[in-house]
């Protein structure tokens, strides 16, 4: 009763609010309770007076009105006025108007109603409304209430309003269109009016668009056609849309765009068994043209859609007639002239043969798999083709039906294992892994284990074939059974530990974290068994063998029998006398630890560590033996990962004293270490004037007096052992960053101040002396470029002190090049010590054949007694340094920084290029006349002019170098391959050195060959020109630039020399001409 009275009473305050400000007293509420229950003489009563009183004037009563009139038709049943009508009419006039927006979207949705309740005259509110109604939408019910509106999209004349059709168009990109509107569009595709422009505007969004909105894009082609029952528009979209489709998708130009198109009909494609007829009514006339088209991309096209559209029978055609058709177009296809057409075709093959088995002939099909394994398997021309083949064996593997037939082809497949190309070799694995899926059939009898593990043995480490194959041996190295998979390890460790070391290094790959981890604490409990029964056995032998006689005999019987012992008991009888098992258990324990460092948890670090407590008395074990040294390296490398502890001691005699070293650096103790380096160096090149270098026993006193005092935490080393120890530490990208501190920088710093003492000073130096301080000034340069490398700035420059060592260089060294006359800087064979052998700098063995210390020079200092009168001091007269020593030291110095600059540049790409450019052009003119400085220069042109485009250093060697041992010309030829970015700027380089250095002959005559052109001293720039040459892409280059000049006389006599060439080139151009006119 309340809510009835209430209704009422709403009722008779909407009847009675007759003026506008009544009508803005009500509220929301009021009005809408009262719409929903008016009669029909209420409503006639309320509309009609308001029809009267509505002006643009009053707005807010307007919009009143017009919510009224929405609560109104929202009854179950409203009956409709013709007061209403006009109303509406009224309302629908005012939209051309300024109107607020919430007034608009009122007589929007009051517009709305008449076609989403089908009312009468409902036409007439289509006109003024429908611009808004296509306005770009903002989320998903814009779409959706503009997909309702559907039916008053079809009554626009679109063709006559082109703002209208510009609106419609945007609805194609529209993001929310795309994500829920997709039924949307189907709608609108099928309109025949706007059919083609919506098309059209399609095709422009296929371009380099997202895979899923091309997705959306096929499925609305393909629902526009299969979803209409009218054949009219069927038949206008096979028209309009499918031919445009199919015509493109075989003549695109951009691959990209093919595969867009391809995409688009793949819909049509998978539902051929329903559109089969139009699917030939499409093909049949292009596909077997585009087959044998002269362009290669439009068979190469047409290759990709024959097995999606295979085998295109048509009405009147036989089953087996079409597959023979197509069969005939594959052959075609696997023996065409281009390799990628071959690939395609081997591809389409394989999708034919593992799709459509069954009705393809067996002849036909052996013809097809014969001619994939041993003509394109075996194609010596083309890596590419051999890929396909084994793709394609790959995909037939797919098919059980092909297992019997392709069983005794599989072995001869194998044999791709071993090609020289990876793509070729990773392909092989990848059928290995498809045949491993069978069931009937077995992938070890198609390629041998041994095969396999030699395969993986050669790979590198990180290698995609590497992963391959550590996936396909997965299961046979590593079975679930914990005391399985150990015998497995051990065993595979000692049969052939390279592959082993390979597979152990991807096998973080296919298993979790715990498990690697469990592995590696397995493998380092096996290598404490093996310690424990070495211990047993000695023991055994000194309580039975006092003297020790018999254990030579004792220890050859025990190897004997370990190796003849099987797999199933290995790990219960293995001896860390075994010091290659012991190495390759250390070396895998690293390896498994390294490849899940990066994903560690603490669990998974206390499991680790818990196992691995033993290892001080591991270490101190194998360290009592010269031969494992490479077994401490490797459980040094260990410890670095464990917690930090007291029990680590160094001694400066210990072999292993860099490993050392690097655990202390991961322990935190790295400003130790880099004052212990730092120090040991100063001890050699911090000296006093008298004397430069100590004997070892004064470095021990000394050194001795000093650690008293200061109490030092790390002994000291002598200095050559230091210097070996800042090298290999270097070369370890985990402790590199430790030592770039200024403190060790100093040290290192003076070995160049020590080298210019050595170039200036009276002094009698021994051959160990100065490959000291050449290995120091080597290791300095180095420790720089680290620096300049080592910044967190996202552009590489050179520090100042690289450009302070390239300065010293310049002011310092060169100089002494220049003032040596040229007679005695021949004189290099009699020099009391050998050139260093620079081949070895940057490799890790660099160092190996040092001296353990510098030459003697005196004995020890003693303390000065301050209390005893002063004598007189006789100075011992000393020879001169020599004027070879000081030449053959400063051209070392000069190969040294030709190594080092020429890997900075290999390695930041060219920084500092157009710097080093410069110096090293002041550089060759003090040691142009020797070979072994300009074969190192030629590096470091190499490097100038790949990385920076600098020519100034190159120029020059063509210029005054001579050609030794083919440097030159292998300089040249690398440069000016076709492969290299720089070709054309070096064949320029060329020609216009050669040009200016010509020497022409009387009358303007030309040289019967090369060689003649040029003095004999010119040996440089003939071999720069004869490598040019020598490249037929070379030589194209060198024409060009000639006839650009033909008045000029080299232009002249080069286009003479290569007569045969020009003709050559000028027939091809001719060639290619009319081939394009045909």
């Amino acid at each position: 009763m309340k809510a009835s009275s209430s209704s009422s009473t709403a009722v008779e305050a909407l009847l009675h609010a007759e003026t506008v400000h009544a009508l803005l007293q009500l509220s929301e509420h009021t009005r809408k309770q009262a719409a929903l229950q008016f009669t029909k003489a209420q409503a006639r009563r309320f509309f009609g007076t308001w029809l009267d009183q509505c002006s643009l004037e009053e707005e807010d009563a307007l919009q009143r009105v017009a919510q009224t009139l929405v609560y109104y038709l929202q009854q179950p049943k409203p009956v409709l006025l013709q007061v209403m009508i006009d109303l509406t009419v009224q309302l629908h006039d005012a939209l051309t108007t300024d109107l607020s927006y919430q007034t608009r979207q009122t007589i929007l949705s009051l517009c709305e109603l008449w076609w989403k309740h089908d009312l009468p005259q409902k036409e007439q509110f289509i006109a003024n409304a429908l611009p808004y109604w296509l306005e770009p939408p903002e989320d998903a019910t814009a779409v959706q209430n503009l997909y309702d509106l559907r039916q008053a999209l079809d009554c626009v004349d679109f063709v006559a309003d082109e703002s209208l059709q510009a609106s419609v168009l945007s609805l194609v990109s529209n993001p929310f269109v795309l994500k829920t509107g997709k039924k949307l569009l189907v709608h609108l595709l099928q309109n025949r009016d706007l059919m083609e422009p919506l098309h059209q505007a399609i095709k422009v969004q296929l371009v380099g668009n997202k895979t899923k909105i091309i997705q959306v894009y096929a499925d609305v082609y393909y629902k526009a056609y299969h979803e209409t029952k009218d054949p009219e528009i069927q038949e206008a979209l096979e028209q309009i849309v499918w031919s445009d489709l199919v015509q493109a998708v075989f003549h695109a130009a951009d691959p990209e765009t093919h595969k867009a198109v391809r995409m688009v009909l793949q819909p049509l494609h998978a539902a051929q068994k329903h559109h089969e007829a139009l699917l030939h009514r499409l093909y049949g006339p292009i596909l077997w043209r585009a087959l044998s088209a002269s362009q290669t991309q439009v068979r190469l096209q047409a290759a990709q859609i024959l097995p999606e559209v295979f085998p295109l029978r048509g009405e009147h055609t036989s089953a087996l007639a079409a597959v023979e058709h197509c069969v005939k177009a594959l052959t075609n296809l696997l023996d065409d002239r281009v390799p990628k057409v071959r690939v395609a075709g081997a591809l389409a093959t394989a999708h034919v043969l593992c799709d459509y088995w069954t009705i393809v002939p067996t002849a036909s099909i052996r013809m097809l798999l014969n001619w994939l394994v041993t003509k394109h398997a075996s194609d010596t021309s083309s890596a590419s083709v051999r890929v396909g083949a084994l793709n394609a064996v790959s995909l037939v593997l797919q098919n059980p039906q092909s297992h019997a037939v392709l069983r005794p082809l599989l072995p001869s497949l194998g044999n791709l294992l071993h090609d020289k190309t990876e793509s070729v070799r990773l392909a092989t694995v990848r059928m290995l892994l498809r045949v491993k899926e069978t069931t009937d059939l077995a992938y070890y009898h198609v390629v041998p284990v041994y095969h396999l593990n030699a395969r993986l043995a050669n790979e590198a480490v990180n290698s995609s074939v590497a992963a391959a194959l550590t996936s396909l041996l997965m299961s046979s190295y590593f079975p679930p059974d914990p005391a399985t998979q150990i015998a497995r390890t051990l065993h595979f460790l000692q049969t052939d530990p390279q592959a082993a070391a390979t597979f152990y290094a991807n096998v973080h790959r296919f298993l979790d974290t715990a498990q690697v981890a469990a592995l590696a604490a397995m493998l380092w409990q096996t290598v404490l068994t093996a310690v424990e029964t070495e211990k047993n056995q000695q023991n055994k032998l000194q309580s039975s063998d006092p003297s020790g006689k018999r254990r030579k005999k004792a220890a050859a019987k025990d190897e004997s029998e370990n190796n003849a012992k099987g797999e199933e008991d290995e790990e219960d009888f293995f001896s860390s006398a075994d010091t290659a098992l012991m190495v390759t258990l250390t070396d895998t324990i690293n390896v498994l630890w390294g490849s899940i460092a990066k994903d560690l948890h603490e669990d998974v670090v206390s499991f680790l560590v818990d196992h691995m407590e033993d290892w001080v008395e591991t270490l101190q074990h194998f360290e009592t033996k010269p031969d494992n040294r490479t077994v401490v390296q490797n459980i040094l490398k260990i410890v670095r990962r464990l917690p930090s502890c007291d029990d680590l001691k160094i001694n400066a005699e210990n072999p292993n004293v860099a490993g050392y070293l690097s655990v202390y650096c991961h322990w935190g103790r790295s400003d130790e270490v880099v004052a212990c380096l730092a120090k040991s160096l100063e001890t050699d090149l911090g000296v006093e004037e008298e004397i430069l270098f100590s004997t070892p026993e004064a470095k021990t006193k000394k050194r001795k007096s000093r650690r008293g005092k200061q109490d030092e935490s790390i002994e000291l080393l002598p200095a050559p052992v230091a210097l070996k120890v800042v090298h290999a530490l270097l070369q370890d990208p985990d402790i590199r960053p430790y030592l770039l501190s200024p403190v060790l920088e100093k040290a290192l710093e003076k070995g160049t101040k020590l080298a210019e003492k050595m170039l200036s000073r009276d002094r009698m130096i021994g051959e160990s002396d100065i490959d000291f301080v050449l290995r120091v000034c080597e290791i300095y340069g180095r420790f720089v470029l680290h620096q300049a490398a080592a910044t967190d700035e996202p552009n590489l420059t050179m520090t100042p002190q690289a450009m302070n060592l390239l300065r010293w260089m310049s002011v310092k060294v060169i100089p002494m090049l220049k003032d040596v006359d040229a007679d005695q800087s021949c004189a290099e064979s009699s020099m009391p010590f050998n050139d260093p052998d620079l081949s070895t700098i940057a490799v890790e063995q660099s160092f190996a054949d040092w001296p353990a210390s510098p030459t003697p020079a005196g004995p020890p200092r003693r303390r000065r007694d301050t209390k005893a009168t002063p004598s007189r001091v006789e100075v011992e007269k000393r020879p001169s340094l020599s004027p070879d020593i000081s030449h053959a030291l400063a051209t070392s110095l000069v190969q040294v920084a030709c190594v080092v600059f020429a890997e900075w540049l290999a390695v930041s790409g060219g920084v500092g290029g157009s710097i080093i450019d410069s110096q090293m052009s002041e550089w060759f003119s003090a040691v142009s006349d020797d070979t072994t400085v300009i074969a190192i220069m030629s590096k470091l042109a190499f490097q100038l002019v790949k990385t920076s485009d600098q020519y100034m250093l190159f120029e020059q060697i063509l210029r005054k170098g001579h050609e030794s041992n083919g440097i030159v010309r292998k300089l040249v030829s690398t440069l000016s391959s076709p492969l290299s970015k720089c070709q054309h700027e070096t064949v320029k380089v060329v020609f216009e050195t050669a040009k200016a250095m010509y020497s022409p002959l009387e009358d303007d005559e030309c040289h019967s060959s090369w060689d003649e052109m040029w003095t004999q001293s010119s040996g440089a720039i003939s071999a720069a020109v004869g490598a040019i040459v020598a490249n037929r892409m070379s030589v194209a280059v060198l024409i060009n630039l000639a006839t650009k000049t033909p008045s000029d006389l080299f232009s002249k006599q080069c286009l003479f020399l290569l007569q045969d060439q020009v003709t050559e080139r000028s027939n091809d151009f001719t060639v290619q001409s009319e081939e394009v006119v045909a």
